[in-house]
């Protein structure tokens, strides 16, 4: 779930919180009924809704589709409910954080800021955070492996977010011409296509133009 609570057990307690900076809540706590019903805006209370009893959440439905997934664990059945829904406006404040994020990273490594701007960018890059991702220990030879079980799309995105950008040979890059952030199969690359790298030339040839 985008935005998620600080705590993992956020359904049993009455209220929730947030990280700070967060795009649901500028108040960082709000009802932990108020933050479901965000992803599950088009169920009804018979379709989708839970009750706490014992220490345990249980998720209640009419739905045959999401009584197949009681068996998983919670955090399965909320994000791979049919019910389950995100607000595009979250997914490009997300994208958003993301580029300004790796556009500091580019700034740092092109020492391209004054220093002022350099201790700023250091710790906007120490601020992003994301949730813990749960992992597995698989042995299909004599070398045990890891293997990440991201809980949702965010998950995966921000797994894959952070090993590129601390990988040394970081496949991430942002176009020279138009600024968009693309990745990068050739290291030398420095246009995210033909097109642009095109109109830079273009635009390389009149200048020195001009300037005879």
């Amino acid at each position: 779930m985008v935005e998620a609570p600080i705590s993992p057990d956020f359904m049993l307690n009455d209220v929730v919180t947030l990280k700070e900076n967060n795009f649901i809540n500028k108040n960082c706590v709000m009802r932990t009924k108020d933050y479901f019903d965000l992803f599950f805006p088009f169920a009804t209370n018979d379709e989708m809704s839970y009750t706490v009893t014992s220490g345990k959440v249980k998720i209640e439905t009419n739905s045959d589709l999401q009584r197949m997934l009681n068996r998983t664990s919670l955090s399965n059945q909320l994000i791979y409910s049919s019910f389950y829904c995100e607000k595009i406006d979250w997914i490009i404040e997300y994208a958003k954080k993301m580029y300004k994020t790796f556009k500091k990273y580019v700034d740092l490594a092109n020492n391209s800021i004054n220093d002022y701007d350099e201790y700023r960018a250091r710790e906007a890059i120490n601020d992003y955070y994301f949730s813990g991702i749960p992992y597995k220990i698989n042995m299909y030879g004599n070398t045990p492996e890891i293997s990440w079980q991201p809980n949702s799309l965010k998950q995966a995105l921000d797994m894959s977010f952070g090993f590129m950008l601390c990988s040394e040979k970081n496949p991430l890059k942002i176009c020279k011409h138009c600024g968009k952030v693309f990745y990068a199969k050739n290291p030398k690359a420095e246009y995210d296509s033909s097109q642009c790298r095109n109109q830079a030339n273009v635009y390389k040839s009149r200048n020195r133009n001009k300037a005879d």
